[in-house]
């Protein structure tokens, strides 16, 4: 499971809920979340983004 899902989970939020409290697409999230994409790769303001609606650093969500 992907740190973005794990966290997503744990804050309760669905995809969509997250989408709208970060302005992060829905559509990316998922593919962070199920490794279509990576979110290492991602433009650090979406990582930022995601921290910050999900109450954690930018580094809880970068894959070692």
């Amino acid at each position: 499971m992907s740190k973005l899902k794990e966290r997503r989970n744990r804050s309760g939020l669905s995809q969509a809920q997250l989408a709208e409290k970060s302005g992060v697409s829905k559509r990316a999230i998922q593919d962070y979340e199920q490794g279509y994409r990576d979110i290492n790769g991602a433009k650090a303001i979406y990582i930022y983004k995601l921290s910050k609606a999900l109450d954690c650093n930018m580094e809880d969500l970068i894959e070692l």
